[in-house]
């Protein structure tokens, strides 16, 4: 499994976490809004567990040009190897 295919995984599963009827498919390239259904304060919740899990710290700014959950693990990974 590749770094970036482990890190969506996890994203998914944080995605369960803070979505109470989450869609059967969490797709890596489903917009995280339009099609996942993430309101703001979803995807700030998701954004701390993001943090705890890795222990990052994650920069608000990034949230603007991020959509897919591909597009968050791409950062999260990033992030961790500037870290």
């Amino acid at each position: 499994m590749t770094e970036i295919t482990a890190t969506i995984e996890t994203l998914r599963d944080l995605v369960r976490a803070v979505k109470q009827d989450p869609p059967a498919e969490l797709g890596a390239d489903s917009d995280m809004v339009d099609t996942l259904g993430l309101s703001s304060v979803d995807v700030m919740e998701l954004i701390g567990l993001v943090e705890d899990t890795w222990d990052i710290a994650f920069p608000l700014n990034d949230l603007a040009s991020i959509r897919t959950l591909r597009q968050l693990a791409a950062r999260v990974i990033e992030i961790r190897a500037n870290a």
